[in-house]
């Protein structure tokens, strides 16, 4: 059953029926599905049960509620038009800025010159037809023109490809037939079928394709292509007329299949062609809201926009915050856990111990001494080798007459002082033991000075050098 296993999607597209039922195409199970349900009020009692949970609703509004207006600007993208729409609207529709909404989708482009579609609805018209959504607790984040997300849904199917082409969309009610270049809409015209007898609706929608082909292919040399997606008789009666040339229809005509419609609750799968309109409409809008095509032609006022950007900043700080905390509180229980069973090791370890503690005391004295030991008897043989080193390299014409030994931890401390003939006979000594001596290879003159003497003078110099012990 349908309800036994929730739905959960990031978007979700709702098309009103003419009935009062509603179309909701959602992602489920890895991809789009489209749901029918029989009014908002099942909707409604869905969303509140959590069996259909969504967080962004996207809607569509009937091309009849709108007012599509061609505008060529001095714009190299989407967003750069967007902002020169709002100073061309006066002249576009006689109305306050303060009572329509609108929105704008790129048409063409060339030579930084963009041709852009502008869809405007008065607010008071938007509102009466978000009316039914807000009552059931739909507060949408995108609002579409509908022939748009039809379009969109074409452009998505793979049969569409660039080019000028004519998409039409039939059902039991109403048809709706596209005009489009390059996938971009260019014309939309909505034929009701539901007060036409059952063979005045496939003539009635064979015509306004071949009207709008004609119309197309004045303005292209390319060939113009047909999608076709729909109920019956309409599907059969284009392509019959395919299949036999008339009214100029040739074999470039393609009919596919629209989207699957399951009864919300059921595994039951309906009649395609009784809501074709708003399965393509719902399945579209979907692909525009979920990979944020055309944004620029979202129908929402900008204040209902960014009190709703507000909302959701608001929400994802306080979902940052609670998990924050959830992380903090996690971290704590985790380092109180740890420190208590390291108490308790220590607990134990003490216990364990507290019987040999006078022994261990012992032991560790006697440690204590032998380091010591060790420590005076690690330079013992060291000042045998400093002057073995000084014996050796100790030139004739210089004459020690001090030698100081300090033994540190690490070494030894030797301070030398002497005479030498004179000053660089000196250096001279402290060079010959820098290049071969091993234990005073480090040491340097710290004072070098003559001092008179009868018959001359004589130099005397002290040197230093630290030894450090492997």
């Amino acid at each position: 059953m349908m309800e036994a296993r929730r739905i959960r999607s990031e978007w979700a597209a709702a098309s009103l029926a003419h009935d009062g039922s509603v179309v909701v195409c959602v992602q489920h199970d890895e991809a789009a599905r489209c749901l029918y349900f029989e009014s908002l009020a099942q909707l409604k009692e869905a969303s509140d049960n959590r069996h259909l949970s969504v967080k962004k609703w996207a809607v569509a509004v009937p091309g009849s509620c709108c007012i599509l207006k061609r505008l060529v600007l001095p714009a190299s993208d989407s967003a750069e038009a967007a902002k020169m729409v709002e100073f061309e609207l006066p002249s576009l529709v006689p109305l306050p800025l303060e009572e329509i909404v609108y929105g704008c989708m790129p048409l063409s482009s060339k030579d930084n010159v963009l041709n852009v579609l502008v869809c405007i609805v008065k607010r008071n018209t938007l509102n009466e037809h978000l009316e039914p959504y807000r009552a059931a607790g739909i507060e949408p984040h995108r609002v579409a023109l509908e022939p748009l997300a039809m379009q969109n849904w074409f452009g998505n199917t793979g049969a569409c490809s660039d080019g000028p082409a004519v998409n039409a969309v039939a059902d039991i009610h109403r048809a709706v037939v596209l005009t489009s270049v390059d996938n971009c809409l260019q014309r939309v015209n909505e034929i009701d079928l539901s007060d036409t007898d059952c063979s005045a609706p496939g003539r009635e929608l064979l015509q306004e394709v071949l009207n709008q082909r004609e119309e197309l292919a004045h303005s292209t040399t390319e060939q113009v292509r047909t999608l076709m997606v729909g109920s019956e008789p309409s599907v059969s009666e284009i392509g019959n007329a395919a299949r036999t040339g008339s009214g100029g229809l040739t074999d470039n005509v393609v009919i596919i299949a629209g989207p699957k419609l399951n009864c919300y609750g059921r595994e039951q799968e309906l009649n395609g062609g009784i809501f074709c309109c708003q399965a393509v409409a719902a399945s579209g809008l979907f692909d525009l809201a979920k990979n944020a095509k055309l944004p620029f032609s979202n129908l929402l006022p900008k204040k209902s926009l960014k009190k709703l950007e507000q909302k959701t900043l608001l929400l994802n700080y306080l979902y940052t915050g609670g998990a924050f905390a959830v992380v903090v509180v996690l971290l704590w229980l985790c380092l109180f856990v740890m420190n208590g069973r390291i108490e308790r090791r220590s607990r134990n370890i003490e216990r364990q111990i507290a019987s040999i503690e006078h022994v261990a005391g012992g032991v560790d004295k006697k440690r204590q001494r032998v380091r010591a030991i060790e420590s005076q008897l690690s330079n013992r043989g060291l000042i045998t080798r400093v002057f073995q080193e000084i014996y050796r390299f100790t030139p004739k014409n210089i004459s020690i007459s001090h030698i100081k030994f300090l033994p540190t931890a690490g070494g030894a401390f030797v301070e030398i002082k002497g005479q030498a003939n004179s000053l660089p006979d000196a250096y001279e000594y402290t060079e010959t033991m820098l290049r071969e001596a091993v234990l005073l290879n480090k040491i340097e003159i710290v004072n070098n000075q003559l001092i008179p003497r009868p018959g001359g003078s004589i130099a005397e110099f002290k040197a230093r050098c630290v030894i450090y012990s492997d």
